[in-house]
């Protein structure tokens, strides 16, 4: 039994062992064949393969492009629409405020003092100052006439706040009754001369007029030239009714050069630019002198264009869709996006040119083109080389096969008897199969061997990975608690020494949407008579943003107490520090503001944020335009313009972050600036604290059970130097 067992053995060698050689010899012969025929085959594929790839490139480099564009020129043109629009909304409320003002001097004349009202003067040239302007052949001295227009001018103080408050968005302010007589508000007096003559006036007589009472409500006309002045505008009018008659007419007008430096700060690229279309598809602003997009003499529907491309963009606007297309105008390709004014139906379209944004990509193309021509040859010589050595490999490893075939058969069944045996002893108290040494064969022995080991150790580990997993959990949820507190510490305290100043009063909050956010607000002395104020809004939210957040804190407040005499330098400064620092789509809106405690006077940097609430003492709060910078952190070039105002005793400014104006309710509206005025002038007496806990409340209220989606950000401050 011994000797047929010992025959039986060598027989399976032999001929386990004569497959292996035949099975080797046959793998290495066309090994060798196949990897000639490889390599001259490579070097016709290689040469397809690069042409394949530029080809490529080149058009998923440009659709890449066309996917970047779409998305920031809608990024763009929604943030620069909503702005415009926010601009145009404050400037209608102040006009709609003004007009109840008038109905109710004209309603009540015994409740108002008559007040001198002149005719414009020469010399008051560059004062703001209340004028009469007559119709040609009115009576001038008519008593009537007289004692009606001096108890409107005691709305005054009133019209001039408007044409300051909206500085570059209205140059005058004019009331005009029914008689012709019209009572301006502005600071070119001198200007309406000619010849050194006042020419007559009689609104009645110009086209806006008479469509704005045909329509009785906000009306603004397309673009002309001015009567008085040198320059083109806009004019918008308010029509005034009592018991169905009409009783005034109030008018101011925009100049399109201010509106046109406006938008050109809102811009992408050098060629980028932007127009705005009124509901009729009139052009109510275009920088184009010539063109397509010209302004022309008498107003005309850019709908009515010979180019359906740009008719099509401008109806797709029109009707409130945001949207991108592609424009061929004046013969030059251009990329256009579009979003709505919704408080008057217009849209706001801006274009940049196409060889613009796809230069890069030619940049691109050319440069891969010259790498893979110079790689081309090392990359043949590479592949002789890994062929052969891959030749030698396979002769070794054939003749290395032969001896482990005939060594590895001997021991193979010695270990598979084991593991058999061990397998069927394996029980449920008993489960865990661990790998031996006699089990290491190096075959597929060890293969099976090793999946028992696996399987067995994958279940007595199942209950630790589960309490690993927990811990981590219960680890990252501490980790966000600490980062919480940690941002909660950089914040102003809500005591100390400076909530015992006497000259102001002074408080802020912060409520993030996740456990940490990106909003900033900050307040402290640069010295005995300067109060620094800082409130921002980064992009992003949770952690990320929270440690820009920190950046831009510490930054905003090391270079203020170097230059706090000097905003724009410090401004400058701070947006290169961010630039350097900052990820990619990362940025700030800021307003840095700087007050002196002695004077009252008031220096402030606006870098896109929202606009500051301010209430005058006795009076109640108002969006007051500034003139806005770009936002820190996004453009190395970026210049920033100091805006300057006096606070006088009592003075309040209340600042925020977009987190209140755009908190929503389960219904998706918003909370916007009305709400927000609303709320501050329920009690424009409250202390910061009070009016700031007003606001949040109404806030609460408004959104309900909505889930916050943004950080809610406000500072608040009260000036009071009689306390000096």
């Amino acid at each position: 039994m011994n000797l047929s067992g010992g025959t039986a053995k060598d027989g399976i060698l032999k001929k386990v062992l004569r497959i292996v050689i035949i099975s080797m010899a046959v793998i290495v012969t066309l090994s060798i064949a196949a990897s000639v025929t490889l390599i001259f085959r490579m070097k016709r594929i290689h040469l397809e393969v690069e042409a394949e790839k530029e080809k490529l490139v080149a058009d998923r480099s440009w659709d890449t492009t066309i996917g970047l564009a779409e998305e920031s020129l809608m990024k763009m043109v929604i943030w620069a629409a909503d702005k415009t629009d926010d601009e145009f909304w404050i400037l209608q409320h102040d006009y709609q405020t003004l007009g109840k003002q008038v109905q109710d001097v004209l309603r009540y004349p015994d409740h108002y003092r008559a007040l001198p009202v002149e005719e414009p003067k020469m010399e008051n040239q560059g004062k703001y100052t209340l004028q009469l302007l007559f119709p040609e052949g009115f009576d001038r001295q008519d008593p009537g006439m007289r004692e009606t227009m001096g108890k409107l001018a005691n709305l005054g103080p009133m019209m001039e706040e408007i044409v300051k408050g909206n500085e570059g968005y209205t140059s005058e302010c004019h009331i005009t009754t029914p008689d012709g007589v019209t009572l301006a508000m502005d600071d070119m007096s001198g200007d309406k001369f000619a010849g050194g003559i006042m020419p007559p006036y009689d609104a009645r007589n110009m086209y806006w007029y008479k469509d704005a009472f045909r329509s009785g409500k906000f009306y603004i006309s397309v673009p002309e030239q001015s009567y008085f002045y040198d320059f083109e505008e806009i004019v918008f009018a308010l029509p005034l009714f009592q018991d169905g008659k009409p009783v005034a007419m109030l008018e101011g007008t925009t100049r399109t050069d201010i509106l046109k430096q406006k938008l050109s700060e809102r811009n992408i690229g050098e060629t980028g630019f932007s127009i705005l279309v009124n509901e009729k598809g009139q052009l109510m602003y275009s920088p184009k002198e010539s063109g397509e997009l010209a302004v022309r003499d008498t107003p005309y529907d850019v709908r009515e264009s010979t180019n359906p491309e740009l008719s099509s963009a401008i109806d797709n606007a029109i009707k409130g869709n945001p949207g991108f297309s592609e424009v061929l105008l004046d013969g030059e390709k251009y990329y256009a996006a579009y979003a709505p004014l919704e408080s008057f139906n217009w849209a706001q379209i801006m274009f940049i040119s196409s060889d613009e944004l796809n230069s890069p990509s030619r940049s691109l193309i050319a440069d891969m083109k010259r790498i893979s021509e110079d790689l081309s040859d090392s990359y043949l010589v590479l592949i002789w080389e890994t062929v052969l050595i891959l030749l030698i490999l396979l002769v070794t490893i054939t003749f290395a096969a032969q001896a482990a075939v005939v060594f590895s058969l001997k021991k193979v069944m010695l270990p598979m008897n084991l593991m058999t045996e061990k397998i069927r002893n394996m029980s449920e108290e008993n489960s865990v199969f661990e790998m031996e040494e006699t089990f290491r064969t190096g075959d597929e022995v060890q293969l099976l061997a090793e999946t028992f080991t696996d399987y067995s150790e994958r279940n007595r580990t199942y209950l630790q990975e589960i309490l690993k997993i927990t811990g981590e959990k219960e680890r990252a949820e501490a980790e966000m608690e600490a980062a919480a507190k940690i941002q909660a510490a950089m914040l102003p305290k809500k005591t100390g020494p400076i909530y015992d100043m006497k000259e102001f009063e002074i408080y802020g909050d912060m409520l993030p949407a996740k456990g940490v956010g990106g909003d900033l607000y900050d307040f402290f002395l640069i010295d005995e008579d300067h109060l620094a104020v800082v409130i921002g809004d980064v992009s992003g939210k949770g952690v990320p943003a929270s440690i820009f957040m920190a950046l831009v804190k510490n930054t905003v407040q090391g270079r203020l107490l170097h230059d706090f005499t000097d905003l724009e330098k410090a401004m400058t400064k701070i947006n290169h520090i961010l630039i350097q620092e900052s990820v990619k789509s990362i940025f700030v809106t800021l307003w840095i503001g700087v007050l002196s405690l002695s004077d009252g006077n008031l220096s402030f940097v606006n870098a896109g944020h929202c606009l500051a609430a301010i209430c005058r003492k006795g009076g109640i709060f108002t969006i007051e335009k500034d003139d806005h910078s770009m936002i820190a952190g996004a453009i190395a070039r970026a210049r920033f313009k100091v805006n300057k105002i006096k606070l006088e005793a009592g003075d309040t400014v209340y600042l925020y972050t977009d987190g209140v104006t755009e908190a929503q309710n389960d219904a998706n509206e918003m909370f916007k600036a009305t709400r927000l005025l609303s709320a501050l002038n329920e009690d424009t007496l409250l202390s910061p604290s009070g009016l700031d806990e007003r606001v949040r409340e109404r806030i609460r209220e408004f959104a309900g059970d909505t889930e916050q989606s943004d950080d809610i950000t406000t500072l608040c401050f009260r000036y009071k130097p009689e306390s000096r």
